[in-house]
């Protein structure tokens, strides 16, 4: 239908997709067939939606106090974006972009940040990693970022029950841990262990 009207861009925030299993893997191979036949670029799907300030732009899955600023958070996890959002909003901290990517199935984690990292009004680019699609393409597009900006990452997954939880909540492969480690410090990017460190360390890189 949205092919039909000529729509460009969506925000998926349904879940029943990749997180799901093999079927609904296949649902959601099917849906992005569709949306690239017809050009359509998506966010999600399985996610909580997106915000730009530029735009003035709040596409949520439900209303969330956001305020414009120096940051810009792109998260996996749904739950955990929006808890970082109202901490950095109750300290103060505006974003001038933020993005609930869910399953990633069209637009990847590396395009966001590339994204990010062109925009001007972006001080520092906060990241919520459960899993990467392609791993030699993040290290090549963050890479670029990094040197112009930094680029702070909350990647959890370094127990098994952990690894597991991760792909029944976005269907990312968390991989190994070390390999994470080791491709981040490659790329530049700052490491972090909990998502309040995540904007402790954007405060402090702001006031450098």
């Amino acid at each position: 239908d949205c092919v039909a009207i000529g729509v460009k861009a969506a925000v998926i925030i349904s879940a029943g997709f990749a997180e799901t299993g093999a079927e609904g893997k296949a649902l959601q191979d099917d849906v992005l067939k569709i949306a690239r036949k017809g050009g359509i670029r998506l966010v999600g799907p399985n996610c909580m939606g997106m915000w730009s300030a530029s735009s003035k732009l709040p596409a949520f899955m439900f209303p969330m106090k956001i305020t414009s600023g120096p940051l810009a958070l792109i998260s996996q996890g749904g739950n955990i974006g929006s808890a970082i959002v109202a901490d950095g909003t109750e300290r103060g901290i505006g974003f001038q972009q933020y993005v609930s990517c869910g399953c990633t199935a069209d637009i990847q984690i590396e395009d966001y940040i590339e994204y990010a990292g062109y925009d001007d009004a972006v001080k520092v680019i906060l990241v919520y990693i459960e899993g990467l699609n392609d791993g030699a393409r993040f290290l090549e597009k963050v890479s670029a970022v990094t040197r112009k900006k930094p680029v702070v990452v909350l990647k959890p997954g370094k127990t098994v029950a952990a690894a597991k939880a991760i792909s029944s909540h976005s269907g990312a492969l968390s991989g190994s841990d070390s390999v994470y480690e080791a491709a981040f410090k490659k790329a530049g990017v700052l490491r972090v262990g909990t998502s309040v460190e995540l904007l402790d360390v954007a405060i402090a890189l702001l006031k450098q």
